[in-house]
């Protein structure tokens, strides 16, 4: 499908109001997609920001001279008067130059935050990837995006896709926060059963990433039972573990290794593992090699091949822990692992029908 195109004069409006930080949240992130997804907007992005980079320089360097060349004016100025003043000249002199210092320091940082300096370079510099999938179909997305920014359009559909796995059997799901934390709408499917059914959020796990959605849909019918338990220990450096997820419309499986007791930047909550992970493996459970979920993937590191980063499980056992206790509400949690097979093949057949997708709005 040919994919409609932007004018370039469209495209540098965007690119302007995107370094200048004048786009929404969700504005930014959709001229983020175009940008990546065609090397001609690739291009044409980076010699927009080499020019906005320039430009940004000239302004710094201008302001400072403005204010030095004032300082400069008073000084002269203070030099021709009479010297029998000469000591509390001096003294002005020198107060006057640091004033100018802190002046020309607060130009430059000033000048970098209204520019957006701080945030670009924050966004260039971290590697670390949430993994919600925000590509449905990148062509007819794509031109959606570009339809609405050529018509001068700012509120565009937000949607996101990811993983969740059940904790219960009567419908109480875990999945990663920054899935579902600026939507309103979620609906859960498996590949099994395509039908999708409502869920609300039940709890929140701001410190750890992870949160607790329950489905509310009448059609929905209760697990007679769920395969897998969550371990509430740690696991060792070197141990077998897999995933599955829907970083596509069909559950996918990847496997590794646990290469890091500490995840990003040292996280002594998280694991690093060697696992490949794209957009929609989040939310998704991490088993080892008896079935038993040992963790959650969160995110990926883009500068370190198959390297991604899964909160330990122990906490998500302790937010299911702290559910509500009322009866009606609490949830059924299976405390006896129900997988017994050492086949692969097997112990996946028995895990992916528990395995669901998690689509927000």
């Amino acid at each position: 499908m040919k994919i409609k195109t932007m004018n370039e004069k469209r495209f540098s409006e965007l690119a302007e109001k995107y370094f200048d930080g004048s786009l929404s949240q969700n504005e930014r992130e959709l001229f983020d997609l175009i940008v990546s997804s065609n090397d001609e907007y690739r291009a044409l992005f980076a010699q927009y920001q080499e020019l906005f980079d320039t430009f940004t320089h000239i302004r710094i360097k201008n302001s400072i001279g403005n204010v030095l060349n004032e300082t400069n004016s008073q000084r002269k100025s203070i030099e021709s008067k009479p010297r029998s003043n000469q000591f509390l000249l001096i003294y002005r002199q020198i107060s006057q130059y640091s004033a100018a210092a802190v002046i020309a320091l607060l130009v430059v940082v000033g000048t970098l935050y209204i520019t957006g300096y701080f945030s670009i370079k924050k966004e260039q510099v971290s590697s670390y990837t949430q993994l919600k999938n925000n590509l449905i179909d990148i062509s007819k997305l794509q031109t959606s995006i570009i339809n609405s920014f050529n018509n001068g359009t700012r509120k565009i559909e937000n949607y996101a896709s990811g993983t969740c796995f059940p904790v219960s059997t009567n419908g109480y799901f875990v999945t990663s926060l920054h899935l579902v934390r600026n939507f309103e709408n979620a609906y859960v499917s498996s590949a099994k059963d395509t039908t999708r059914f409502s869920a609300r959020i039940i709890l929140k796990d701001s410190l750890h990433d992870i949160a607790i959605i329950k489905v509310v849909d009448t059609l929905f019918q209760s697990f007679k039972s769920v395969p897998f338990i969550i371990k509430h220990a740690d696991i060792n450096i070197g141990e077998y573990v897999f995933t599955l997820g829907y970083s596509k419309n069909d559950v996918v499986f990847n496997d590794g290794t646990v290469s890091s007791s500490t995840g990003y930047m040292d996280d002594s909550t998280a694991y690093q593992l060697s696992i490949p992970a794209n957009p929609g493996n989040s939310g998704g459970p991490i088993l080892n090699n008896k079935g038993e979920v040992v963790g959650i993937l969160l995110a990926k590191n883009l500068n370190s091949d198959n390297a991604t980063y899964a909160l330990k499980s122990n906490y998500i056992y302790d937010l299911v822990q702290n559910l509500t206790s009322d009866t009606l509400e609490a949830p059924v949690v299976v405390k006896k692992q129900q997988v017994r097979s050492s086949d692969k093949v097997q112990m996946i057949k028995q895990i992916q029908p528990f395995i669901f997708k998690l689509e927000v709005y």
